[in-house]
């Protein structure tokens, strides 16, 4: 079994103890395989990279590995995931592919495995980790913090990205990339929509428990949460540069008809100048297109529609150029 992750850490100055905790709790994972851990970093200073670079050599060994690249200018967070995710895939086809904050960590060493096993039902799409604490608990009245128990994430519902894991098919569906259309914070009920149209599940694992910082009562720098416009890509986009920035409202509005829909767990907007809007929007999906089972009815539409909605053209967005001009790297694939 093979495993790839990739971690995201943006705008540091210092290697932070949050972050090292992440990278030695990976380091400890115990399973049946080899874990690939990709750190896909952006618009962070010397100091940083310096200790990253010794981290990783530190913390690899006989099953895990750990790699580094490193752009010097900012993006976004599911731009940063997909450029690792494109680093894996240059060594070929793993098992299943995840995604780690840079602030969360597995509290056991058998975390990794819990979620994966989750995967021998091959209904499920997507398992999430359960952590300690989510801000988005207060949505799922079913969610119970801690109690090693699964849950089906229904349509239109989430948990936070903390810590994801995809299967192969679902990464092959979406071309191993997460939608990278999007900038904004909130916007994981979007998943529900695409284990759907290629008629899978989204679970949260209980058994596969995360620490986050925040519970901690640590204050963390140049974190921001909550709801952020969108992007959308138009043919007057020149240059690699946005074109114009939309509301979340104006991206969905028309996949729903195909099935799509939104609910983001943020409930009020922390700036109503920032968007326009006083709340945060509720595009509900057609009912009618989904079974009592919540299977989609013209899966085949709604997948038609995330593909040409919800990822910026390969040929506006080259990882494997992006890749190219990364200002650090280190490829631990010996």
């Amino acid at each position: 079994m093979r495993v790839g992750i990739v971690v995201c850490p943006f705008n540091h100055q210092t290697l932070p103890y949050y972050l090292d905790n992440v990278l030695k709790s990976l380091s400890t994972q115990i399973f049946d395989g080899t874990l690939d851990v990709v750190v896909s970093a952006n618009k962070c200073n010397e100091e940083f990279l310096n200790t990253l670079d010794e981290k990783c050599r530190e913390y690899s060994n006989d099953t895990v590995s750990f790699s580094y690249i490193e752009e010097p200018e900012h993006d976004s967070l599911f731009s940063s995931f997909n450029l690792g995710l494109h680093v894996l895939r240059q060594r070929g086809k793993y098992g299943f592919y995840g995604y780690s904050a840079d602030d969360d960590w597995f509290k056991n060493s058998d975390g990794v495995a819990a979620a994966v096993r989750q995967f021998a039902d091959k209904s499920i799409a997507i398992v999430s980790s359960q952590i300690d604490r989510d801000n988005c608990a207060g949505n799922l009245e079913h969610y119970v913090v801690g109690d090693n128990e699964n849950m089906k994430i229904e349509l239109s519902e989430s948990v936070n990205l903390h810590a994801m894991f995809f299967s192969e098919e679902y990464m092959e569906a979406y071309d191993y990339r997460y939608p990278d259309m999007l900038l904004a914070a909130g916007t994981e009920s979007l998943l529900t929509f695409f284990c759907a149209a290629i008629g899978k599940i989204w679970i949260l694992c209980g058994s596969s428990q995360l620490v986050n910082v925040k519970q901690k009562g640590v204050r963390l720098p140049n974190k921001k949460w909550g709801f952020k416009s969108t992007r959308v890509w138009t043919k007057t986009w020149r240059e690699k540069q946005l074109s114009r920035y939309v509301g979340i409202e104006e991206l969905i509005r028309p996949g729903v008809e195909s099935g799509m829909g939104y609910k983001s767990f943020v409930l009020r907007l922390p700036k109503e100048s920032r968007t326009g809007y006083p709340q945060c929007p509720l595009i509900d999906y057609d009912h009618s297109l989904y079974d009592d089972n919540g299977r989609c009815k013209n899966p085949e539409a709604l997948h038609a529609y995330i593909k040409e909605y919800l990822f910026i053209p390969e040929s506006e967005c080259n990882y494997a150029e992006r890749l190219t001009k990364a200002r650090t790297s280190w490829i631990n694939w010996e």
